[in-house]
C-alpha cells in the first residue's frame, strides 16, 4: 500500500517554508498538534501518530521542527517537556497548579 503525501494545505506550505519535504509524517505531526488544542508529550504525539511516524522518528521530526521554529517546547511541570505548534497558531500560556495538574489556557 503506498502512502499519499498531502501536498497542499498550510503544514506542507509551512513545512517547505522551512526547507522541509511535506511528508505524511511530518504533516500529520502538525496537524496532531493543532487538533490538540494543548501541549502534548511526545509519547501521546506518538500514540497518536501510529502508522505514520513511530516514536523514534516523531522525537527526531519535534526536534528538527523545534529547530526550525514551527514546533514549541513547553515545560509544564510533568518532568518531561510537551510541545505545541508555534508558528501557525496564536500564543498560548501554559500553567501548573498548585495541586500538579497543568492547563493551556
Amino acid at each position: 500500500m503506498q502512502i499519499s503525501i498531502k501536498s497542499e494545505g498550510r503544514f506542507a506550505s509551512a513545512l517547505r517554508d522551512k526547507g522541509f519535504r511535506a511528508t505524511y509524517g511530518r504533516v500529520a505531526l502538525l496537524g496532531a498538534l493543532a487538533g490538540a488544542g494543548r501541549p502534548l508529550a511526545v509519547e501521546t504525539l506518538a500514540e497518536r501518530l501510529t502508522g505514520k511516524l513511530d516514536l523514534t522518528n516523531t522525537y527526531r521530526a519535534l526536534e528538527a521542527l523545534t529547530s526550525a521554529g514551527l514546533v514549541r517546547r513547553v515545560d509544564v511541570g510533568h518532568r518531561h517537556i510537551h510541545y505545541q505548534l508555534a508558528a501557525l497558531s496564536h500564543h498560548q500560556h501554559a500553567f501548573v497548579c498548585a495541586c500538579g495538574l497543568s492547563r493551556a489556557s
